[in-house]
């Protein structure tokens, strides 16, 4: 078949596919037909043909080959016109989505063809994100997740509009979730979608709330102070006033400011869907950290009494404490005292920038010192070497 089609030189990649195809399927209408199509110079019609018959890709027994197959009817289409192009991607996305069976191998090749289309940001945006709902809908989204940082940064530039932006970040943030990514991740894509829209709107606010309660209701997030600096959560301050409070009172409230809270608001929960028990480990932690910051000792009974628990639960709170990286403490029972070397603040202020940056001069000149007194003791080794010899 091969010296059929030699005068073709132009069309080398597309006549090396279809002798691909031919030769790990046999000859079939379709080879044929595309074979014809080819001597007429008709690269766009024989990569179409080509797709009608998607198993003739997947007849290849090793994955890297068929992998090798997709790239080079990319390549082919890569030469196309405009409209001719899209025609074959478009097609070729509808063939690969269409099917569930090697799901992993056809979203490896849904990226081959995004990378590949990046030249011309022509369909990128739309590919990318049926390729990333494709592997959501399949159990994949991890396999996707690591692609998120380079979509977020380059969507403005494949053409999409901002609300199909803020639509993509809530999508990273649904597929992070459903595929067992941490809290941080989760909501770093809530916080970008909110950050991505300057004006309050209704989709704005819903946004806002959302990423209210997901922080509140995961465990291990302690630190709220950068959300609620955020424009389109200080709106919720209007529009849902008890959220907004809860969310103050846990980057600067004290226990009992939240205890007479949730006496006055107990609906505050219930509406939004937030597990009061756990909202009420997070205060008395955020409590207790508040309590021994900037201390180099704390009473027992004070902690007892700041965050209302009975003494012989106080050790058992210090230990909670410090399995979160919230807090470095030793409890002295007999004592009474516990013994602080380190708590997280609870809000990043202009005090604690300035504590930073006190640590790290402190921390400069302690490393000045050290390398003037290796440079002293260099200096006199080989002084005395010189002397020696």
């Amino acid at each position: 078949m091969a010296a059929a089609f030699v005068e073709l030189g132009e069309n080398e990649t597309a006549l090396e596919l279809a002798g691909l195809l031919a030769s790990s399927a046999g000859q079939t209408a379709v080879t044929s037909a595309m074979e014809s199509l080819l001597r007429d110079g008709n690269v766009g019609g024989a990569l179409t043909k080509a797709l009608e018959d998607p198993s003739l890709f997947f007849k290849i027994q090793d994955q890297k080959a068929v992998e090798g197959v997709w790239a080079m009817l990319f390549t082919s289409a890569l030469t196309l016109g405009e409209q001719e192009r899209n025609a074959v991607v478009d097609k070729a996305v509808t063939v690969l989505i269409g099917s569930g069976e090697n799901a992993a191998l056809r979203v490896r090749i849904l990226s081959t063809l995004i990378n590949m289309l990046r030249q011309s940001n022509t369909k990128v945006f739309a590919t990318y994100k049926t390729m990333i709902s494709y592997a959501a809908d399949h159990g994949l989204g991890a396999d996707v997740v690591e692609s998120f940082a380079v979509a977020a940064a380059q969507a403005e530039q494949w053409g999409a509009s901002r609300s199909e932006r803020e639509s993509l970040l809530a999508q990273f943030a649904e597929i992070a979730s459903a595929a067992g990514q941490s809290s941080a991740e989760v909501l770093r894509w809530q916080k970008a979608r909110i950050e991505l829209v300057e004006e309050a709107s209704s989709s704005t606010n819903s946004a806002a709330v959302a990423l209210v309660r997901s922080a509140i209701a995961e465990g291990s997030v302690f630190r709220f102070d950068d959300i609620l600096a955020t424009r389109a959560v200080s709106a919720l301050e209007k529009s849902e006033p008890g959220l907004f409070k809860l969310l103050q009172l846990l980057v600067r409230g004290t226990w009992k400011e939240y205890a007479a809270f949730t006496k006055e608001n107990a609906s505050v929960f219930s509406k939004n869907n937030i597990d009061q028990a756990r909202c009420d480990r997070k205060m008395r932690l955020l409590s207790v950290v508040d309590l021994c910051s900037g201390k180099g000792t704390v009473g027992i009974s004070d902690v007892q009494e700041n965050i209302d628990v009975p003494a012989d639960e106080v050790e058992s709170w210090i230990i909670t404490a410090t399995s979160e990286g919230l807090l470095d403490a030793r409890v002295d029972q007999a004592a009474g005292v516990i013994t602080v070397s380190r708590a997280s603040p609870r809000e990043f202020s202009d005090s604690e920038w300035k504590k930073l940056a006190a640590d790290l001069r402190e921390w400069k000149s302690a490393i000045g010192k050290i390398v003037r007194i290796v440079d002293t003791s260099m200096t006199r080794n080989a002084s005395g070497t010189t002397t020696e010899s």
